[in-house]
């Protein structure tokens, strides 16, 4: 049967030219004879009853209760008006949908009885509510609604210019909308702009549920298969345009082409038309790209500044989550809309989503990728593991000053560390088997002394932290929580900074402020200012590594007023001095950024030796300060030095020497020293080899790196050779910061010249 086929053509056929229609028909029929016999004749009806169709006085004026005001929005299969009725002191308006008589076939008739019912089963607050329905006295069906003064969601964002993350959070209330009407066992089938309306407010209400269908009527399916179902090409599932019965996750998939056009500006996919062949294009067509590759910038009212910026924001974990609920296979779509959902609060949040997978490189990217000096933190964790634990044993004897607290603590981490200090044997495998064991013979060794057993297993959460397995972290310091309920609230507060640094580790960013903040509150006052410092600097080196360096400057100042670098813990202390060095330099307050490094690198030379980690670090950070300012002869033989402590910790594959030995070659290239640079970032290209991930922006940044020495050196075809191959690594990466690609671009095209 074609009727449903013949009235989407309808449809279509009404929004051509008047002149154009009859072409446009042809061509979409495709030869089929009786389905354009149908529409020609559908069409012709049309003509003859304009009247009615284009809000003609003449048309009824009435349906039921309600006196039609004024037409407003219509389609090839019906209208929507404006109506009132009024009652006994009281006067509603809603919006009703008709049917005109001539297009009311009993595939029409049905379709609206079903969307009374259906709408009768759904209260939610961002769902419109069904007022009233019936028939019209020529036999059509109509289905009074919640009147919405409002827009269609995108027409919203764009006249209030709503950025990136209002976009996602306003989205969220579709998914609610789309959550309750799946449990109400409801499968929409029209997502699409013109069917979510926001009101002034900023409330989100789901419209039209005209071709929904019941799941328990059989996945879907109603009854009614035809060449082109009731749906809207541009926003309707793999599964929908073969006619293949659905299920909810058709829906993700259309709420995810609608969360496309919010966060891009501009659909996944353009309309093919309605005509047989023009599906099958469509359904032929390559999978969309990631919506930051395709922003609209005028759409999206953007400058070229913004569009970087709101592409940097989109790049990444947004981007999956998109891509993830518009897979084309249903089975690799969220499972639900609240999956899809809690992935997008995780982004909000900040935290890992489930879209990207929960693999170590990826973890480990979330918690690094703001970090200026991502590439060294595994050689400062493993170095801060020993520290940290005997600070746990200082902590103690601070706490309590009881000597024999002390001595149990000193023997429990001698027997765990003398045959695993990672400085000695250069093998962290060594340290997490000794931890291992000392968490496996903790048992009842401390069960009448319940504090310090907490303390214990805070220090060892912090080191199974430092070697990034964080599921044994967990475990040690919710032990220590429970442990610490009672325990004295210097305690309490240094419990708190660990679990905060495991929220950190897991990307929950603010629960990891919230615990920080809880555990600066639950110290006494103007007691404890070693632990207040300790609180105030983990702080500020969060709020540094969210961008936050106003909020984050202030919180380092106060740890090192809190502990001054007389109270005899140097290397401490020079950590705070970089942190306070991270924030100004995040301001771009250079010369006190660079002040403060420089205060930091005499501390740790003081206290810690040549070849520690924690001095890579502050001469990596030193050095970038130093290039920000034009001293780049002054900066090379610091990162030279840096990266000469790296690769004595690591192997020479190890990502942390790879990146520096390319931030090495490309200062060097910025000094004019081609030769060298270019020594160096061969080597480094063949040590990466193929063991970086593929979804890493790392194999790209490095060609990008060799790119420009070479255009500097006046090789432009090798140049254009490895921006190419840049680009390239870009396209394969799931997130690349805002400017590189344009850059590679650039170079490209300069070197084509």
């Amino acid at each position: 049967m074609t009727g449903g086929a013949a009235l989407a053509l309808l449809e279509a056929a009404l929004h051509q030219p008047e002149r154009a229609r009859a072409g446009f028909v042809e061509r979409a029929c495709a030869g089929d004879a009786a389905l354009l016999a149908q529409v020609t004749a559908l069409l012709r009806a049309h003509g003859d009853s304009r009247g009615f169709l284009e809000g003609d006085p003449a048309g009824p004026s009435r349906l039921g209760p309600w006196r039609l005001v004024r037409r407003i929005g219509s389609g090839g299969m019906g209208q929507v008006w404006l109506a009132e009725r009024e009652g006994d002191g009281f006067r509603q308006q809603a919006a009703v949908k008709t049917v005109p008589g001539h297009l009311a076939d009993p595939e029409a008739v049905r379709r609206a009885g079903r969307e009374r019912r259906l709408l009768a089963r759904l209260e939610h607050p961002n769902i419109a509510r069904v007022i009233d329905g019936g028939s019209a006295p020529d036999g059509s069906p109509w289905v009074a609604m919640e009147y919405i003064q409002g827009e269609d969601i995108e027409t919203w964002c764009r006249n209030r210019a709503v950025d990136l993350r209002g976009r996602v959070r306003l989205f969220l209330q579709v998914l609610a909308a789309v959550a309750a009407a799946h449990r109400a066992l409801v499968v929409h089938r029209d997502l699409k702009p013109s069917n979510v309306l926001v009101a002034g407010d900023g409330t989100v209400k789901l419209l039209d549920f005209g071709i929904a269908a019941s799941i328990e009527a059989g996945g879907g399916q109603d009854g009614t298969a035809t060449a082109i179902t009731a749906l809207t090409p541009e926003y309707a599932s793999p599964e929908q345009l073969r006619g293949e019965p659905l299920t909810t996750a058709s829906d993700i998939h259309s709420a995810g082409l609608l969360l496309y056009l919010l966060v891009a500006g501009r659909p996944a996919r353009d309309s093919a038309g309605r005509s047989l062949d023009a599906l099958a294009r469509l359904l032929r067509a390559p999978a969309p790209t990631r919506p930051s590759n395709r922003i609209d910038h005028d759409r999206l009212a953007l400058g070229a500044t913004a569009a970087a910026n709101w592409r940097r924001v989109l790049r990444g974990d947004l981007d999956g989550i998109v891509m993830k609920a518009i897979a084309e296979q249903p089975e690799r779509r969220y499972g639900t809309a609240e999956a899809f959902a809690d992935d997008l609060r995780r982004w909000l949040d900040h935290r890992p989503v489930q879209a990207r997978g929960d693999g170590r490189w990826y973890r480990l990217g979330r918690f690094l990728r703001r970090n200026r000096v991502a590439a060294a933190a595994s050689a400062v964790a493993l170095a801060a593991v020993l520290a940290g634990l005997f600070a746990s044993l200082e902590q103690a004897r601070r706490a309590e000053r009881e000597a024999w607290r002390a001595h149990q603590a000193n023997r429990f981490l001698t027997d765990m560390v003398s045959a695993a200090d990672p400085h000695v044997s250069g093998a962290s495998l060594t340290l997490a088997e000794a931890i291992d064991r000392a968490v496996a013979g903790m048992g009842g060794r401390f069960a009448a002394d319940p504090v310090l057993e907490g303390e214990l297993r805070v220090a060892l959460g912090r080191a199974y932290l430092s070697l990034d397995r964080l599921d044994d972290a967990a475990s040690q310091i919710g032990a220590a929580e429970r442990l610490h309920r009672d325990a004295p609230a210097a305690v309490r507060a240094r419990t708190l900074d660990a679990l905060a640094l495991l929220a950190w580790y897991q990307g929950r960013y603010q629960e990891a402020e919230a615990h920080l903040r809880q555990a600066l509150a639950t110290l006494p006052a103007r007691r404890e200012a070693a632990t207040e410092a300790t609180l105030r600097n983990d702080l500020a080196a969060l709020l540094n590594d969210l961008g936050r360096y106003q909020e984050a400057l202030p919180e380092a100042q106060a740890a090192l007023a809190l502990a001054p670098a007389g109270d005899g813990d140097l290397r401490a202390h020079a950590l705070r001095e970089g942190n306070l060095g991270y924030a100004l330099h995040g301001l771009r307050r250079l010369d006190e950024a660079e002040a403060a490094y420089r205060r930091a690198r005499g501390l740790l030379e003081a206290a810690l030796p040549d070849g520690h980690p924690d001095r890579a670090v502050n001469l990596n950070n030193l050095a970038l300060v130093l290039a920000d300012q034009g001293r780049l002869d002054e900066a090379v033989p610091l990162l030279q030095s840096s990266l000469a402590i790296r690769t004595a910790l690591f192997s020479q594959d190890h990502p942390s020497v790879l990146v520096a030995g390319a931030n090495l070659a490309a200062h060097l290239g910025r000094a004019g020293r081609h030769g060298e640079a270019r020594t160096a970032i061969e080597g480094v290209l063949a040590q990466a080899g193929e063991r970086l991930p593929a979804s890493s922006q790392l194999p790209g940044n490095l060609l990008a790196i060799a790119a420009r020495i070479e255009l500097d050196a006046g090789d432009a075809g090798r140049a254009r050779e490895l921006a190419g191959r840049a680009l390239a690594a870009y396209d394969r990466a799931e997130a690349v910061e805002p400017g590189r690609r344009e850059a590679m671009q650039a170079i490209v095209d300069s070197a084509g010249r």
